[in-house]
């Protein structure tokens, strides 16, 4: 794209900002883009990228005499799950100028928009360049994933007078647990079907956690927190397994 095009794009990505979602950072290369980015409630990502696709097309063909299809139909998209990966991600996109012209001084195609009115940086010093300013990941408004405890809890009442009551209920024990629909996050509440789960796992971002041990109790199969040993073990376990698929 010709620096006219990136611009057109650059107000696109910005014009819904704050009423369908929270624009953290975005890069307009000469053929790419990239964007962090949250959506509001009631909107979904896929609408969004849509409209930003449509719109821009139009206008280039348009405006700028382009001819046939502007973008790629599929978008590559992943879930920033904390405070880490989001500044990772926001960094990403600041080097992507730098990357393909390492003489880049001032890329204008390029913004943080939550961050830029805090006088600090995405990166360390040596990282940042032209006038790129970005407050820290705190300041914008971004609070960390709250601490999710487990626990066993004995002799839980019956919730719900008929079975379809106490169906629901169970549901809402199990959020966090995948099922042929996806899970439900305990933490930040984020939906993800089985295809997220499936996308997560071939890049390597899921691991697991001992939450309990099943044993045998007077009325069959009882729950109980696993004790330090089991943890170790499990530890243990896991390193020798991760060992063990490396060397194959």
């Amino acid at each position: 794209m010709e620096p006219a095009e990136r611009q057109l794009v650059v107000e696109s990505l910005s014009h819904f900002d704050g009423t369908r979602y929270t624009l953290y950072a975005y890069v307009v290369m000469d053929d790419h883009v990239h964007v962090l980015v949250e959506p509001l409630a009631g909107w979904e990502l896929s609408s969004i990228t849509h409209s930003w696709k449509s719109f821009t097309a139009h206008q280039l063909q348009r405006q700028y005499g382009r001819q046939g299809a502007v973008w790629q139909d599929e978008s590559f998209d992943r879930i920033v799950r904390d405070e880490e990966a989001l500044l990772a991600e926001a960094r990403y996109i600041q080097k992507n100028p730098l990357k393909r012209w390492p003489e880049t001084q001032d890329y204008p195609w390029m913004g943080f928009p939550q961050w830029e009115n805090e006088g600090d940086r995405v990166g360390e010093a040596d990282e940042a360049y032209g006038t790129v300013k970005v407050g820290e990941i705190r300041r914008a408004g971004v609070s960390a994933c709250p601490r999710v405890v487990f626990d066993v809890q004995t002799n839980v009442p019956v919730q719900g007078g008929n079975t379809a009551q106490r169906r629901e209920h169970d549901k809402r024990l199990g959020a966090g647990t995948m099922s042929r629909s996806g899970a439900k996050c305990p933490c930040c509440g984020t939906i993800m079907t089985m295809e997220d789960i499936r996308l997560e796992g071939q890049a390597g971002r899921l691991g697991a956690v001992n939450t309990a041990v099943v044993v045998d109790g007077q009325k069959g199969k009882e729950y109980r927190l696993p004790t330090l040993h089991e943890l170790e073990l499990v530890a243990q376990a896991s390193i020798v397994a991760q060992a063990s698929v490396h060397h194959e």
